[in-house]
């Protein structure tokens, strides 16, 4: 359900939590309870039907002049101070009994408003909670962002403070009502059980305002939807005779829909154009009408007539700022007679169902073209199942042919950069395949879809706009061009050529058009893919890694197993001065174009960092205040960072929520090298843990990516005892056999499925 809509261009309210506010204030209301218990109520309604943040409502004790505080919502106002937050206003209100509305609190400098500004209230609007002319209370709603509330937000805020002082009159006791007379003087019974009963008719139409919305949103199947809305509306104002009736744009025409005590032929036959009797009048105006006597009113053109029909009213039923039909609803009652009352409560009721069948309508359509849809699925797999360009536009080509049943087809391309058309593809000319000549025949009826935005139809004849050589070398007769659309523009076009007469009908063109936006959506996908593609393999170039087989006191292996074509993780190693070699393994979030330009920047940066400060922790600090200031927000990279001393055969490292690499030693046991860290990237000001570890000589040290251990398919898992066990039984050979066995073992278990990349190096101290 969209909700509730605005005048003041602000988004609409949640519809099931202005269900939910409403629903409490009536049952607030109904159960009588206390006026504190009703003002909490009311403040919450309030502030959900105004979209505001919080609000707050105040008791005004008329004896003493003294102002306290009933209830808040969304706010925390201390009740403690012998002057309220907020008091001028309520103040203000009360000695008026007007609304007041303050848009900045920042330049107000009344009593208590910049108390409220602390608390976070930029705007606020205060109406007064009135009850036998004079205020009992104040209702506030606050918003903690500039705002210029409404009259329709004050209307609104008016009429919930009403259902509150609805409640606080339901609770008066009768010696006390006896004090409260028009004039303040005298006895008033009389008329305050008149507004005991306006309370309680308040309340039931609030409780059939409730029903109809729980009707509303109970299905989105139209026909049941119709018959609830129906039901429930006639109930709600005592008809026995009614119809809904739906506006077809198209025809201009209102056709019932769903009706009660009404003959069957009328209701089949029943079509009524705009102005044509009274669901016509309102239809065509816009306006609620109330009849008694329609046969001798001359606003409407009547062809039958129902004497027996004492009262009728019609209401528009308006969404989304038009009419989509009328709400009918009349009563044969001998001497029963709708009042403006009735008219305005039924507007009401309008309004909800309104709401309810656009969606439902909207659904219904969805569900029709579903089947129109279906015969589009298997070509939108076809076209997403392959990004090679010359792939997409030959398959578009030949199904563009085949759905249309045409003799040829152009594909176009519009450079938006140039301004201009090309020729991507074509089929079915047989005096010549070259592009240029495609291209001439399609051009012309290009450029008026381009135009237009829609499908464009054409007789080829000369003279034709759509009359080119080619055309006439080719004898085509018809032809038809549909905007390739991608992101709510056009990309280019799809022009189809028929020898024969050819009258495609509106489903049809809808489908092309459908169609058409597929088509543009894969070509842009499968064009800007060619163009990273590209760029992927010119980064691939740059990023491969380069590292030596010795560094000072070290063996290195290594390997790497992209997903992709290019991916997230990578690998280094530094030479950062005498007898000290630095190595990194990282992991960016996500893998392509992106994941490589942030690799390639975090690599230089490292490099930069590593060769200046021995500590890999600081190296890490500063690496994560660049990332944190040039990344995107989603992306992060797990790192791990070691420098190794062949003098003291030490090796220092720090981690940024890497996996922490696995270090065997000579003695026959493992370990894993933890530091605290987070992932690089998140927090700026996060400085890093650093460690130290000895690397006595034989000792091998294995770092890796999570691909390495997190590959996993129906042959089995990779994991950490299964790098234990080859360490353990390869500890004596090479660093680069060993990082090749690692891998080898890694591909029997994941073939090459691998849904991560994978990288590790591999460091035996000598």
């Amino acid at each position: 359900m969209k909700g509730f809509a605005r005048a003041d261009g602000l988004p609409s309210a949640d519809y099931e939590a202005v269900v939910l506010a409403l629903s409490r204030l009536s049952n607030a209301v109904i159960a009588n309870q206390a006026p504190g218990g009703a003002l909490a109520a009311a403040i919450e309604t309030g502030a959900v039907l105004l979209q505001a943040e919080c609000g707050a409502a105040f008791v005004i004790d008329s004896t003493s002049n003294s102002i306290k505080l009933a209830a808040c919502h969304g706010i925390d106002i201390p009740s403690s101070r012998s002057v309220l937050p907020g008091h001028a206003v309520v103040k203000q209100c009360a000695k008026s009994c007007a609304p007041v509305v303050i848009e900045n609190l920042a330049v107000e400098r009344r009593q208590g408003l910049s108390r409220l500004a602390k608390l976070g209230v930029a705007s606020l609007v205060c109406v007064p909670v009135k009850a036998a002319e004079g205020c009992i209370g104040a209702l506030m709603v606050m918003s903690r962002e500039p705002r210029a509330f409404s009259a329709s937000d004050v209307d609104v805020l008016s009429a919930v403070a009403g259902q509150a002082a609805f409640a606080a009159w339901k609770r008066t006791p009768p010696a006390e009502l006896l004090n409260l007379g028009r004039d303040g003087s005298g006895p008033a019974n009389a008329y305050n059980a008149e507004l005991i009963e306006l309370a309680n008719r308040k309340i039931q139409e609030l409780a059939i305002l409730n029903k109809i919305s729980e009707a509303v949103i109970s299905t989105l199947d139209l026909p049941e939807l119709l018959k609830l809305a129906l039901e429930q509306s006639l109930i709600a104002v005592g008809a026995n005779v009614g119809s809904i009736m739906l506006l077809d744009d198209l025809v201009g025409k209102l056709t019932i829909k769903a009706s009660k005590g009404l003959d069957r032929r009328v209701v089949e036959s029943a079509s009524l154009a705009l102005g044509e009797g009274i669901a016509g009048w309102v239809a065509e105006n816009g306006h609620p009408v109330l009849v008694h006597d329609a046969k001798n009113d001359a606003r409407f053109r009547m062809h039958r007539y129902r004497d027996d029909i004492t009262s009728a009213m019609s209401i528009p039923l308006k969404a989304r700022g038009r009419v989509i039909g009328v709400l009918n609803a009349s009563t044969t009652q001998v001497g029963r007679r709708y009042g403006p009352r009735e008219v305005e409560f039924m507007s009401l009721i309008a309004n909800q169902v309104a709401m309810g069948l656009d969606n439902a309508r909207l659904y219904d359509k969805i569900e029709r073209r579903s089947e129109e849809l279906a015969s589009l699925l298997q070509l939108s797999e076809a076209i997403t199942s392959t990004l090679e360009l010359k792939k997409v536009l030959s398959l578009l080509v030949t199904r563009f042919r085949a759905m249309a049943q045409v003799d040829a087809c152009a594909l176009l391309y519009f450079d938006a950069d140039r301004g201009r058309f090309r020729c991507l593809d074509g089929q079915g000319l047989t005096g010549g395949t070259r592009k240029s000549r495609y291209y001439s025949l399609a051009l012309p009826m290009a450029a008026q879809a381009l135009e237009k935005g829609q499908p464009v139809l054409c007789d080829i004849a000369p003279g034709s706009e759509c009359w080119t050589q080619v055309a006439d070398e080719e004898g085509f007769s018809s032809a038809i061009c549909v905007p390739l659309t991608a992101s709510g523009r056009v990309v280019g076009a799809a022009a189809l050529f028929s020898a024969a007469q050819r009258a495609f009908s509106r489903s049809e063109l809808e489908t092309m058009a459908a169609l058409g936006a597929l088509a543009g959506a894969a070509i842009r996908n499968a064009v800007v893919y060619q163009h990273q593609h590209e760029i992927a393999r010119s980064l691939q170039f740059k990023l491969v890694p380069t590292v030596p087989l010795t560094a000072s006191g070290l063996e290195i292996g290594h390997k790497f197993l992209p997903a992709r074509e290019i991916g997230g993780d990578y690998y280094d190693v530094i030479n950062v001065g005498d007898q000290r070699a630095g190595v990194v393994i990282g992991d960016i979030t996500g893998n392509g174009v992106p994941a490589a330009i942030y690799t390639s920047m975090s690599k230089n940066v490292l490099r930069a960092y590593a060769l200046d400060n021995d500590s890999p922790a600081d190296v890490l600090t500063r690496l994560n205040r660049i990332a944190c200031e040039e990344m995107q927000p989603d992306i992060f990279i797990s790192l791990f960072y070691g420098v190794f001393n062949a003098e003291d055969r030490t090796f220092s490292y720090a981690a940024g929520g890497h996996e922490p690499p696995l270090l065997y030693r000579p003695d026959g046991s493992f370990d894993r090298l933890r530091a605290d860290g987070l992932l690089v990237g998140v927090n700026p000001g996060f400085e890093f843990e650093e460690k130290r570890v000895r690397l006595d000589p034989g000792s091998v040290l294995v770092l890796f990516t999570d691909g390495v251990v997190d590959s996993a398919n129906i042959r089995g898992k990779f994991g950490i005892d299964e790098m234990e066990e080859i360490v353990r039984s390869d500890a004596l050979k090479p660093a680069q056999e060993l990082a090749d066995n690692i891998y080898i073992r890694l591909l029997e278990l994941t073939g090459s499925g691998a849904q991560d990349d994978a990288a590790l190096v591999v460091l035996k101290v000598m």
